[in-house]
């Protein structure tokens, strides 16, 4: 994105527009006609590429997690409540053997 920032703009404003998408339609908003375009479209190419990237990135860790997590826990057995075990009422008081 380094490339399409005129040097028409002032290095705070080329920063902010290098920061962020939001940055960049802000700088954009105050730039005239092609140049402005221009600053738009790399601005969303920039953040689309970047969304991309980070999926990319962590759709393998997350399968990765879960076949870890699944591996780790195979073994764990839950403990389930007895079947016949009448409900008290709250004012019953469980009686002593």
């Amino acid at each position: 994105m380094t490339n399409a920032i005129s040097t028409d703009i002032s290095p705070a404003a080329a920063e902010s527009a290098r920061d962020t998408l939001p940055g960049a339609l802000q700088v954009a908003e105050h730039v005239p006609g092609q140049l402005r375009t221009e600053l738009i479209e790399t601005a969303r190419d920039a953040f689309s590429q970047g969304l991309q990237l980070t999926a990319t990135i962590a759709a393998p860790v997350m399968l990765g997690l879960a076949v870890l997590t699944a591996v780790l826990l195979r073994h764990v057995h839950t403990v389930a409540e007895p079947q016949n075990q009448p409900v008290l009422n709250q004012e019953e008081e469980p009686a002593c053997p």
